[in-house]
């Protein structure tokens, strides 16, 4: 059955490490501290305890030694959000939507840490760690790189 949390993601721990799907690698070890995408997981009850089967392309993030480090081709971005303001100076009141950031931490994209970049309207998932706000995006949801 599906679990539907209250937050929009869940930290877990890798308990089991099954074969990865086709085209795929996995560097996941039993034990890992993980963040993962909420609605992306089912319980199963094995010898009456509840465990959780996730596939890995919704993990977002491992956390090693204390610190967040995006998994796969996902990035962590400190975001920036941009004021809409019309040529005549009004600012428009909206839901501010996250435009552009700093690279935290790279994961295994060519991008780097520090490095400026324009978001789309993609799909990204806030994440507070340590305090401080981060969005987890794919790599390739990046429109452009300030140089």
């Amino acid at each position: 059955r599906k679990v539907a949390p209250e937050k929009k993601y869940l930290l877990g721990f890798v308990k089991h490490v099954g074969s990865p799907l086709k085209g795929e690698t996995c560097d996941l070890q039993p034990d890992d501290h993980i963040v993962y995408r909420r609605l992306a997981d089912w319980v199963n009850k094995i010898e009456g305890r509840p465990y959780f089967a996730i596939l890995q392309k919704y993990i977002m993030a491992k956390i090693v030694d204390g610190n967040l480090v995006p998994y796969g081709r996902n990035i962590l971005i400190k975001g920036e959000v941009l004021p809409e303001v019309t040529e005549a100076g009004v600012h428009l009141v909206k839901k501010a939507i996250v435009q552009r950031g700093e690279v935290v931490h790279a994961g295994n994209s060519t991008l780097h840490a520090g490095n400026y970049v324009e978001l789309g309207e993609c799909d990204r998932q806030e994440i507070e760690f340590g305090g401080e706000k981060y969005l987890c995006i794919d790599s390739r949801n990046i429109w452009g790189i300030h140089i």
